[in-house]
């Protein structure tokens, strides 16, 4: 571990007092974290995964939207992490890819993208591959996923509502 990490990694805290943690008034872990990853492999996986869904995303919500979904869907990563395994040290940009997956799988069930039924098997395939291999924070990975589906959720709500009301005001 370097010195980057030991300052900017998510962990909630440690009983040997190295790392004092979110528990101890560190918040800035909560959103740091997802800009660290363990190595060249680890990084290279989260980007191409970002670089294929998130230009989806982007695409279908805008830029902001974009940004918010991606902003929420890495704190509730981090909030995941933290309630599944609050002593783990934790790294990586997943939950939000996750969040990106979510929101993906909420907008095919609405019917406002269609991929076959894809984002579904990708998000099957990549739960199992977290929850086969050691070391992945399935809890991040989960929080990213919720936070993302449910953002999506409130964004496609709030602008169906703001559709009706302005019909409604027109008529």
């Amino acid at each position: 571990r370097g010195a980057i990490v030991d300052e900017a990694a998510l962990i909630e805290a440690l009983a040997n007092g190295t790392l004092a943690g979110v528990a101890h008034g560190e918040w800035w872990r909560l959103f740091t974290a997802a800009f660290l990853h363990y190595g060249p492999i680890h990084l290279a996986l989260n980007m191409y995964s970002l670089y294929i869904t998130g230009s989806l995303l982007e695409h279908v919500v805008g830029r902001w939207r974009f940004l918010l979904l991606y902003a929420v869907s890495g704190l509730a990563g981090s909030a995941g992490a933290l309630i599944a395994s609050p002593n783990a040290i934790t790294v990586g940009a997943s939950g939000a890819i996750f969040g990106v997956f979510g929101a993906l799988f909420v907008l095919e069930r609405a019917r406002h993208i269609s991929s076959g039924g894809q984002i579904a098997a990708l998000i099957v395939i990549n739960l199992v591959f977290s929850f086969l291999v050691p070391g992945i924070s399935i809890g991040g990975h989960i929080g990213g996923l919720l936070g993302g589906a449910a953002l999506m959720s409130v964004l496609l709500y709030v602008r169906r509502s703001h559709v009706y009301s302005v019909a409604a005001e027109v008529a």
